[in-house]
């Protein structure tokens, strides 16, 4: 999903257009907080592998948006190095 200034919360992500077998990033301000949604906490990583993500990359706490957009950028440039082969974890 490619849409900036749209804010997902856990309870939307039934509604995304998502594959099974996934890749996800969510460089959120703090997509690992739990939110009570009819009486049970989910978290955004847990909802994204409940629609079958395969790989959820996300954050812990609130992140500045400078911080935010200089990992994503970091991030990606490793994942998709044309020299060297590397895996999710390693890009990270």
């Amino acid at each position: 999903m490619k849409n900036p200034g749209v804010n997902i919360l856990p309870q939307s992500i039934q509604k995304l257009p998502l594959t099974p077998g996934s890749f996800v990033f969510v460089n959120a301000c703090a997509s690992t907080a739990p939110v009570l949604t009819f009486g049970n906490f989910t978290t955004f990583g847990w909802e994204f592998y409940r629609r079958g993500a395969g790989v959820f990359v996300g954050t812990l706490g609130a992140v500045p948006v400078e911080q935010a957009i200089n990992f994503a950028e970091v991030f990606y440039r490793e994942l998709f190095r044309k020299d060297k082969k590397q895996t999710i974890g390693q890009a990270i």
